[in-house]
């Protein structure tokens, strides 16, 4: 991919990839009310629908903390997914790589756009005054990280589907689990 011709080229890219998170965390939220709704119903959901998806909603981002939710879910999963190594596996992977995405989400969303002398914005990366290292995001990766985050936040949906139809088929026994 080029270097971009313009200032509003490279901010672009970044309004992409930024609105692409969103997808992300949107993948998240029905993954957490996919889990409620199935623990307390003791079964499957068709498709989610009504005020109480929309209260679980409400509830999952009253927390404005990734590493909160995904702490969050992980208990959930761990609780919830009993016997199916393959769907715990996913779950572990998808938990993993969000850390990763998560730090570029941080980059884009927080960093500052810098610019050589005689050019247009040639990165984005963290203050130069912070203390910590952090990554810095040329414009193929700034690029590159749009249709990342579509594939995660699809990999997410699929993942929430896959533990619904798990917890349908599951037989309620004592506590529902």
């Amino acid at each position: 991919m080029p270097k971009p011709n313009t200032p509003s080229e490279f901010y672009e890219a970044i309004g992409l990839a930024v609105t692409q998170w969103s997808r992300v965390e949107d993948a998240f939220c029905d993954l957490f009310c996919r889990l409620v709704l199935c623990a307390i119903s003791g079964g499957g959901i068709g498709k989610p629908t009504g005020e109480g998806y929309f209260i679980l909603g409400n509830v999952f981002y009253s927390s404005t903390n990734f590493r909160g939710r995904m702490d969050l879910l992980d208990h959930m999963v761990g609780r919830l997914v009993l016997n199916d190594a393959a769907l715990l596996a996913e779950w572990n992977a998808i938990k993993n790589k969000g850390g990763i995405l998560y730090s570029r989400r941080n980059v884009l969303a927080h960093g500052t756009v810098w610019a050589g002398e005689k050019s247009g914005p040639q990165t984005i990366r963290y203050s130069i005054f912070d203390s910590k290292a952090r990554q810095e995001m040329d414009y193929q990766r700034v690029c590159a990280a749009t249709p990342s985050f579509s594939r995660y936040a699809e990999r997410i949906t699929e993942f929430a589907m896959a533990v619904n139809r798990h917890l349908a088929d599951r037989r309620v026994m004592g506590d529902g689990v």
